[in-house]
C-alpha cells in the first residue's frame, strides 16, 4: 500500500514479500524487533552515501550500505536503537540530473507484468534451466516480464553470474 500526501509518502509492505524483492535479508540491530522501517528520501546517490558514513560515525548500526538496486535506486539501511530499519534514497545519481525517474510499482507492472512480485522456487527453477540452456537476459527478461535488471539481480541471487 502506498499513500502520498503532498511530499509525504507511507509505503506498508509485508515483510517477507520486502525482503524477497530486495533479494536481501535483513538483521536487526542488537536482535531487537525490526517491525517498522522508516524511509528518507534523500536528494542524490552521494547523499545517501555521505548520510549513511555519517549515521556510522555518530554511533548507528549499518544494516546495509549503500546499494545501487537493478531498478536505478540508491538505498542505504542503518538500525535505529529499538532495531527499526532506517532507509535513506535516491534515484537521482547527481544534482544536474532531473528528478523525473520515480515510477509507481503499477507503472512498471504495466511494462514489466512481474515487476517487484516475489519469485516462487518453480520459477526459480525454470529461471535457471533456460539460463543454463543459453537464453540471453533480454529473451529472459520477455519469458518472465520482468526488466533486465530483475533477471540479472535474481541470477547473481541464484549464484549463476557474478
Amino acid at each position: 500500500i502506498e499513500m502520498t500526501y503532498d511530499h509525504m509518502r507511507l509505503i506498508l509492505f509485508p515483510r517477507q514479500q520486502f525482503e524477497q524483492m530486495a533479494s536481501q535479508r535483513f538483521d536487526y540491530t542488537k536482535g531487537l524487533n525490526g517491525t517498522m522501517a522508516f524511509s528518507f528520501d534523500l536528494p542524490t546517490f552521494d547523499d545517501v552515501d555521505s548520510e549513511y558514513a555519517r549515521c556510522l560515525k555518530q554511533g548507528a548500526q549499518g544494516v546495509l550500505p549503500p546499494t545501487t538496486e537493478p531498478w536505478g535506486q540508491r538505498t542505504a539501511y542503518i538500525g535505529d536503537p529499538d532495531g527499526n530499519l532506517i532507509k535513506t534514497s535516491s534515484f537521482t545519481t547527481s544534482t544536474l540530473e532531473p528528478k523525473n525517474k520515480r515510477y509507481t510499482v503499477e507503472e512498471k507492472r504495466q511494462e514489466h507484468g512481474n515487476a517487484y512480485l516475489p519469485w516462487e522456487e518453480k520459477a526459480d527453477e525454470y529461471l535457471i534451466r533456460l539460463f543454463d540452456e543459453g537464453k540471453s537476459i533480454k529473451e529472459l527478461a520477455d519469458i518472465f516480464e520482468r526488466n533486465t535488471g530483475g533477471i540479472r539481480s535474481r541470477l547473481k541471487k541464484l549464484g549463476k553470474i557474478e
